[in-house]
């Protein structure tokens, strides 16, 4: 009956599954394996038939946030996340799973250590969200997207905006710099976005 044993693993929080490795080299041992990707609690079936065996599930507790893996702030066509447009900063989220629904919420935390609530809009393309901000302040402005009440995995973003000019129109031009968090520590990487309008 091994032969016939399923092994699954699910994220109870996200409701989503995991993959499993399954290594059956040993003819008395199965051994099965996962890679948790997020804090949360996991559920790891022992299956025969739609059965249970003895002592499945087995229940586990990652400690860590918990990260939506469904969104992620989308690449531009230069690899950039950020774009100024006419003195706008603007950048994308994507939706992975378009089976899934989004409910996005952002902010951007600016120098001053205010906070405005930044609102996701539509795009042509489907499953594409745009988020908008109008810089006033110099400094390390970090942005951060929620799912569901859940912080998508790669944020936050950090933008450092290094001056802001006004030009005839009055218009405020940032001139910035993008930040992106290597990983999970407070170790960045600094690159100019250029192109910026003088």
């Amino acid at each position: 009956e091994i032969s016939s044993l399923v092994i699954t693993c699910t994220h109870l929080d996200l409701k989503r599954d995991v993959p499993v490795a399954v290594d059956q080299t040993n003819l008395t041992k199965i051994i099965a394996s996962f890679t948790p990707g997020n804090g949360g609690c996991y559920v790891l079936n022992f299956m025969i038939k739609d059965v249970h065996v003895p002592q499945s599930p087995m229940k586990f507790f990652v400690e860590g946030e918990v990260y939506d893996n469904q969104c992620a702030f989308k690449p531009q066509s230069n690899g950039q996340v950020f774009r100024l447009n006419k003195g706008i900063i603007e950048f994308e989220v994507e939706n992975k799973h378009p089976d899934k629904t989004v409910e996005l919420k952002g902010d951007a935390r600016l120098p001053s250590g205010s906070i405005l609530t930044l609102k996701a809009f539509a795009t042509k393309l489907e499953d594409v969200f745009l988020f908008s901000f109008c810089p006033t302040e110099t400094g390390r402005h970090e942005f951060n997207v929620w799912n569901n009440a859940r912080r998508i995995g790669d944020s936050p973003r950090v933008v450092k905006i290094s001056s802001i000019a006004r030009r005839r129109d009055q218009r405020l031009v940032p001139k910035y710099k993008c930040l992106s968090i290597v990983d999970k520590t407070s170790v960045y990487v600094s690159y100019d976005l250029g192109g910026v309008p003088k």
